[in-house]
């Protein structure tokens, strides 16, 4: 991601980490399954019951 980010002429003005914050805040934003969301940030569901249980990878819309 940042050679990609170098060749785009944004190195110092952007980094790997803004992409993800922008990916997730355009996401949430076109109201997207905010699990779908975290599955392609690649997040973990730590501590919670339901990421013990939800082994969803989201792919169909993933994939959109």
């Amino acid at each position: 991601m940042l050679l990609v980010i170098k060749q785009i002429g944004y190195e110092g003005l952007e980094s790997g980490h803004g992409f993800r914050h922008e990916f997730s805040t355009i996401m949430n934003e076109h109201e997207w399954p905010a699990d779908a969301i975290e599955v392609q940030l690649a997040h973990a569901n730590g501590g919670s019951v339901r990421g013990i249980y939800n082994h969803a990878q989201y792919l169909d819309k993933r994939r959109e």
